[in-house]
């Protein structure tokens, strides 16, 4: 065999093994770049409510957040309006976001009403 064909034979096994290549790693590319990252369920992803119906307090994580909405557990006013989730405590879609004190433990919500308390009235704290 001549020294001109078993080169024009290795440049074209190296031209099909990077091929190959490219296209394993294209595939990886777009393989994990489509992957969601979970939603987060530690401390610091956790939002506050207070129920308007029954009158708990309780938190939901980012991931209890991400279904809620997925499952329409969720009603809303609007644009720039209040949004309400549903209740851990009486199942009603009355919880919304809202604060604690971490002094007095007073709880305040995010957007209160005319006649509710916008901060803590022993330290001026407010959500």
């Amino acid at each position: 065999m001549s020294t001109l064909a078993r080169a024009g034979t290795r440049n074209t096994v190296l031209i099909v093994i990077a091929v190959l290549l490219l296209a394993i790693a294209g595939w990886r590319l777009v393989r994990l770049g489509n992957r969601t990252s979970a939603a987060p369920t530690d401390e610091s992803s956790w939002v506050y409510f207070v129920c308007e119906n029954c009158g708990a307090y309780f938190h939901l994580n980012g991931r209890e957040v991400e279904e809620a909405l997925t499952k329409g557990d969720v009603t809303s006013t609007g644009m720039g309006g209040t949004t309400t989730f549903r209740c851990k405590e009486c199942d009603e879609l009355k919880a919304v976001r809202a604060g604690k004190c971490p002094q007095h433990g007073i709880v305040i919500k995010c957007r209160p009403g005319p006649d509710e308390p916008r901060k803590c009235s022993d330290c001026g704290w407010h959500p």
